[in-house]
């Protein structure tokens, strides 16, 4: 806590706004997914300026080894989104299949996504120790 409420909740207006902003803008061509995606899109606008406002007071400092540690993140995400865009089912195949079935692909791709994604980090360097304070 800085002593200072009112910029947080500046903040949190301007993204709550935003995010009816982006909802109305978003949910004719998306749907149910353009909510989510409007949802989303305020929370990044709420933690950035945020961020921006730490920077700018000079309270927050990016350390060292962020951006590999960043790009270490992104590789995991984008090979065990890779992998689920592979393996998951067709919408068709998914309907009809039974429940105990649909229960099997989801147990099975929910575990070799974290799989996947706990594999590449480590083949990408990130080791346990490096989540310490």
């Amino acid at each position: 806590s800085r002593q200072d409420t009112k910029t947080p909740v500046k903040i949190a207006v301007i993204a709550m706004v935003a995010n009816m902003v982006f909802n109305l803008a978003l949910i004719f061509p998306l749907a149910h997914a353009g909510l989510a995606l409007a949802t989303a899109l305020s929370a990044f606008l709420n933690a950035g300026l945020l961020l921006r406002g730490l920077l700018k007071q000079g309270v927050f400092h990016f350390s060292p080894g962020w951006a590999k540690w960043l790009l270490q993140l992104v590789s995991a995400n984008i090979a065990m989104g890779a992998l689920l865009l592979y393996f998951s089912p067709e919408v068709n195949e998914w309907l009809h299949a039974g429940l105990w079935t649909r229960v099997q692909w989801m147990a099975s791709l929910v575990a070799a996504s974290v799989a996947v994604y706990g594999l590449v980090l480590v083949a990408l360097g990130l080791r346990p120790r490096h989540l310490k304070g």
